[in-house]
């Protein structure tokens, strides 16, 4: 069975250059992209295991609040989710921010691609290893 990626932004250009690079892997992973936050919530099946790409500054649902609701949500359905904080808001205060709020990673924007691939493969490798 193939890792579940999904990748949850609002910029269109960020989410299509994404879309561009991680196509090339796509045989390797199941991944979904989101403009809308909402949506990615409700097409989280119940015992899945999912990492999630995540802007952190949204309309709507910000990021932390996203990950509020999915942590709820795996409380309640038996997934789990490895969750990538994305954001322009550097610094260690943020870090901390995110990781309280629900983020297992935080990597900051302009993010490089390459190594937004090996973040995803270490929260992939995190899930595989994951027994509730």
């Amino acid at each position: 069975m193939k890792e579940r990626v999904i990748f949850i932004d609002d910029e269109e250009i960020f989410l299509n250059s994404l879309k561009r690079y991680f196509s090339k892997i796509e045989n390797e992973w199941d991944t979904d992209f989101y403009q809308n936050q909402a949506q990615a919530l409700g097409d989280l099946a119940p015992e899945s295991k999912v990492v999630v790409v995540l802007d952190w500054s949204m309309p709507g649902m910000d990021g932390m609040t996203w990950c509020k609701h999915a942590r709820k949500m795996a409380e309640q359905n038996g997934s789990c989710f490895h969750i990538i904080m994305l954001t322009g808001n550097e610094g260690v205060e943020n870090t901390v921010s995110a990781l309280e709020g629900g983020a297992d990673d935080y990597l900051c924007k302009p993010v490089n691609l390459h190594d937004l691939k090996t973040h995803i493969e270490l929260g992939i490798n995190i899930l595989q290893n994951y027994s509730a």
